[in-house]
């Protein structure tokens, strides 16, 4: 395992991390790649050529929760910095991704760090976050709603961790505040709250049981091992059967059903 025994280390090795993260993304096509960046590319030079975005016709279609509509920060984003950087949209989308790569290598940093509170976990996590398939995928000459999401991500865990390290009520308002920037990054990223709420009503159930000693500490380990299988065979419940909310949840605001 790699030592880092000072932060002039840790700033070489992110250095090259970063350098590595560029060289992956050098482009191999004359444009842009994939459905998804056209259409935002599409979207995008409506808004500079217009200067509105015709598809809000609703409060909630900025999240995407409005029928036919599309979650709009990705665009706007685009959108300002084509206009103040002077570039066409396809060669900001480029600009872009090198970045958006750039911030998720550091987000999973901070995260891991906070988390972990070791440096070679840190580098780690981040080395293999942003080189990850996945990521590349979404950061090569592409844009989509799912890359700058995944940047953002691991920052919104880091801000909510560190709200729980530090209580300091600054962080919780950062986390609150990442909460509607992730809904108007990706749609989906609402049932997050599901997802994230129950595990922490969970995790600070089990702390405060634990260390009150309400129960023998035994038999809470063996509840938490029980409530962690039910949670994972919902998962792959999910995943390998038609139990799936999310698509049935999807369906209904496309039928217009909630707004």
């Amino acid at each position: 395992m790699i030592k880092t025994k000072n932060s002039k280390s840790i700033i070489i090795l992110l250095i090259l991390i970063i350098i590595l993260n560029l060289v992956l993304r050098i482009p191999y096509s004359p444009n842009e790649q994939g459905r998804d960046s056209f259409e935002i590319q599409w979207m995008t030079q409506q808004i500079i050529d217009e200067e509105q975005a015709r598809w809000i016709v609703h409060p909630s279609a900025i999240f995407g929760y409005f029928q036919y509509t599309y979650s709009s920060l990705t665009q706007f984003f685009t959108a300002i910095c084509s206009l103040n950087g002077g570039v066409s949209v396809g060669t900001m989308i480029l600009i872009l991704d090198l970045i958006i790569a750039i911030v998720g290598l550091f987000s999973m940093f901070l995260f891991t760090k906070e988390f972990t509170q070791n440096d070679n976990c840190a580098l780690i996590s981040s080395l293999l976050f942003s080189t990850s398939g996945i990521f590349l995928k979404f950061t090569l000459w592409t844009s989509s709603t799912r890359h700058l999401f995944m940047a953002f991500l691991p920052l919104f865990f880091f801000f909510l961790i560190k709200y729980e390290n530090t209580k300091n009520y600054r962080f919780l308002l950062l986390t609150i505040f990442f909460i509607p920037i992730l809904m108007a990054i990706h749609r989906l990223s609402f049932y997050l709250i599901f997802i994230i709420l129950p595990i922490y009503i969970i995790s600070k159930s089990w702390f405060f049981i634990r260390d009150s000693n309400i129960l023998n500490k035994k038999i809470l380990d063996q509840l938490l091992i029980i409530i962690l299988v039910f949670i994972t065979i919902f998962l792959i419940l999910i995943q390998f059967t038609k139990l799936d909310p999310i698509n049935r949840a999807k369906r209904t605001y496309y039928d217009g059903i909630l707004f």
